[in-house]
């Protein structure tokens, strides 16, 4: 019988073997793995006829046909897999306690340990971290006890049972999932926690063929795996076909991606109110502070404005600490207001029904004079069915005049005094800094003309692929902060599929590679220009502006970021000229007043128009939509 285990168990071992060389790779993690298990085994003892009376001594008081025992124990050690592909190899070296309890009254207890050896094949079942596990075992004896609670001398008996083997052998089988808790792409390692159950038979733990003792045991339990040798040799790829007269120039940040930057912002404040249409009060987004909470109300609250306390944007985001001081504006005006006694202002409200859009100013003036006690000689109110300064023209495309509606239901603030209106200083952390930008330029090497042309960034170990676009100039500019994420390091393809006038498509591709930059951040100046819809006029009518509050705070040696936006009304190609000229306009006016003050700097200008994904607010709102027309200016000193 011996004899016939040993050559079932080589037969097995040898199949795991072939199985095992011969599979299928696949994304498995880290091939091989050392882990340490524990769990709980449910015994159930299964003895021959004559049940536990055959192992027992004669004076035992015993419990009569019984030939069942059970019992809960500790199982745990230690184990090591390897796994290249679908199928893979498990051992594990194991403390294994098979003891088992008989009868309810006149119990005997009998404590089986074992040191077992447990190889098995390992089957990835649909993924590579639901896996079943089967094989065979060779368990050594390690502690045989018989313990009997009672007997005709009146004491408990203690022995051994005589005929259990030291050696017995076993088939085992089971599930486990893998549950990755870190990893390490760099180093090609993980770690793991690996739930499993399993039920494992040993058929005869006797040292004779005259009787009979098996254990059938199911078990459940956890492992902690430390996976390793994942790091893989990177294998040549296929470049995707290239189009002839397309060329890709790809400019990665200079020094590498940096982290959060602290900016300190001097936010621009719109002096809009936007309501209801058919509706007077103040809008709920609009904060509203009563008597006692006015008088203690500063400025110098919004300095570092975490998180908002109204508006629709998401709770966190830069967009929606900004929009948190907008709807703060009329109380920032009333503070202002309350410290400059001399000053006035006129309140103008718009609506298609004049009589709503007198009441609308009436509200906002009573708001002022109950809550900040605003002298009510101070504030002058009127209401007309357009406002001062208006939404919309007669180009405005059909799809959008909606919107355009929307924005023209409001009040307008409108002073002579620029202490009322100058802008809100806060201090906030920028999560994508604007050097962080990746540059992508087209460059035609023949006559084609491009319509439109979209951009696909993959890498990363593949863990990466994000389209962007459409795009209808020559340069796109996209942000390498969630490209390169978590990583310090990654390499990339952008891949451009460009669409001509002749509805032809041109691909290009190239690599490029990123890398987190090491020197930290510095804290950067960001100033912001805000413009009315489509507002013909040129940049030049924020001259003095630039000059006399923006140049004087660039450092020599600095690098200065122009950005224009727009938002989603009108056209997407026009949107993206008049950003980009915005810009370009304002760099000149910098370039020029920094060159009196014999100040050398770096300029980066660009006009981003309606793009989506780099817009600095929603597009859902009024008051969204106006601070999308703009024109923002970010300072970064020398680092």
């Amino acid at each position: 019988m011996k004899s016939t285990q040993i050559k079932v168990l080589g037969i097995i071992l040898i199949a795991i073997l072939f199985w095992t060389q011969g599979a299928s790779a696949q994304e498995n993690g880290p091939p091989m793995r050392f882990g340490i298990l524990g769990g709980v085994n449910y015994n159930r003892a299964s003895l021959d006829t004559l049940g536990i009376l055959g192992f027992t001594q004669g004076v035992a008081l015993l419990p009569t046909g019984v030939d069942q025992g059970s019992g809960f124990a500790p199982y745990g050690g230690f184990s090591f897999e390897y796994i290249p592909g679908t199928f893979g190899f498990q051992i594990r070296g194991t403390y294994d306690d098979r003891s088992a309890s008989f009868g309810d009254s006149n119990a005997v207890d009998a404590t089986l340990r074992y040191i077992s050896l447990e190889p098995a094949l390992r089957v990835n079942l649909g993924s590579p971290n639901f896996h079943l596990l089967v094989g065979p075992s060779l368990n050594l004896s390690i502690s045989n006890d018989l313990t009997s609670d009672t007997s005709l001398l009146g004491t408990p008996i203690q022995s051994q049972v005589d005929t259990i083997s030291n050696s017995a052998f076993g088939l085992w089988g089971g599930l486990g999932y893998d549950i990755m808790l870190s990893e390490n792409r760099d180093k090609g390692t993980a770690w793991y926690l690996t739930p499993f159950v399993s039920a494992h038979w040993m058929p005869s733990q006797i040292s004779n063929d005259l009787q009979d003792w098996s254990t059938l045991t199911p078990r459940a339990g956890l492992q902690l795996k430390y996976g390793f040798g994942g790091k893989k040799k990177e294998e040549p790829v296929d470049s995707p076909p290239q189009s002839e007269g397309l060329d890709l120039a790809i400019r990665t940040p200079l020094g590498g991606v940096s982290d959060q930057r602290r900016v300190e912002e001097f936010f621009p404040l719109l002096n809009y109110m936007f309501f209801e249409n058919g509706k007077a009060a103040i809008p709920e987004k609009y904060e509203e502070l009563t008597k006692s909470a006015a008088a203690n109300f500063s400025e110098e609250d919004m300095l570092n404005a975490s998180s908002p306390t109204t508006g629709p944007t998401t709770e966190g985001s830069r967009s929606a600490r900004q929009l948190d001081v907008y709807y703060n504006m009329v109380n920032i005006i009333g503070a202002r207001m309350r410290e400059n006694p001399s000053t006035s202002i006129s309140v103008v409200g718009a609506s298609p029904n004049v009589e709503q859009a007198k009441q609308m100013a009436e509200n906002v003036k009573g708001y002022l004079v109950n809550s900040f006690g605003i002298d009510p000689s101070r504030i002058q109110t009127k209401g007309q069915n357009r406002p001062p300064h208006e939404s919309g023209t007669r180009s405005t495309p059909a799809e959008d005049k909606s919107m355009v509606a929307d924005e023209n239901i409001r009040v307008e603030i409108l002073t002579e005094d620029g202490e009322l209106l100058k802008p809100v200083r806060i201090n906030a952390k920028q999560e994508e800094p604007i050097e962080n930008d990746l540059v992508f330029e087209l460059n035609l090497t023949s006559a084609t003309s491009i319509k439109s042309w979209d951009l696909t960034v993959t890498g990363n170990d593949n863990n990466y692929s994000q389209v962007y676009g459409p795009f209808y100039g020559r340069v796109a500019r996209v942000n390498a902060t969630p490209i390169l994420a978590d990583a310090n390091a990654g390499n990339y393809t952008a891949t451009v599929s460009a669409t001509t006038y002749d509805d032809a498509t041109l691909t290009h591709s190239k690599e490029f590679d990123l890398f987190k930059k090491k020197v930290p951040s510095s804290t950067g100046t960001r100033f912001s220009i805000l413009f009315e819809y489509d507002d013909s006029k040129s940049v030049k009518t924020y001259e003095s502006f630039l000059r006399q509050d923006v140049a004087p705070r660039i450092p020599n040696g600095a690098t200065v970021f122009i950005h224009g936006h727009t938002d989603v009304t009108g056209k997407d190609d026009y949107n993206a000229e008049l950003s980009a000229k915005r810009a370009v306009d304002a760099q000149k006016i910098l370039q020029d007043e920094l060159k009196k003050l014999g100040r050398k700097v770096t300029f980066d200008a660009y006009g981003f128009g309606e793009t989506p994904f780099r817009a600095p607010f929603g597009n859902e709102d009024p008051e969204e939509r106006y601070y999308n027309r703009t024109v923002m200016i970010e300072i970064i000193p020398e680092a």
